[in-house]
């Protein structure tokens, strides 16, 4: 058994139009790890593991756009309970 380099191991996640499941196939341990925590153990198939998942077993999804903290909305709902504060404390 030859030992892969990390450059060489590779995941593939491959679905024809006319199947109704995903057929993902990896190598690497990281990913390996995940499915078979979220999808129980794979098939072996040659250095890797395949797994057979459903249509809704893979998502893809938009990117999160991280904000810098300072870049960050008030919430409103905040604000006015803020603004009540003070206006009671200015009444008081």
């Amino acid at each position: 058994m030859s030992t892969k380099t990390k450059a060489e191991r590779e995941t593939i996640i491959c679905r024809a139009q006319d199947e109704h499941e995903w057929h993902v196939f990896s190598e690497d341990p990281r990913v390996v790890r995940k499915l078979a925590r979220l999808h129980g153990p794979g098939k072996p198939k040659g250095e890797g593991l395949v797994w057979f998942l459903p249509p809704t077993g893979i998502s893809f999804r938009a990117p999160r756009i991280a904000v810098a903290a300072g870049a960050r909305k008030p919430n409103a709902g905040m604000l006015a309970i803020a603004k009540r504060r003070t206006e009671q404390k200015g009444a008081s």
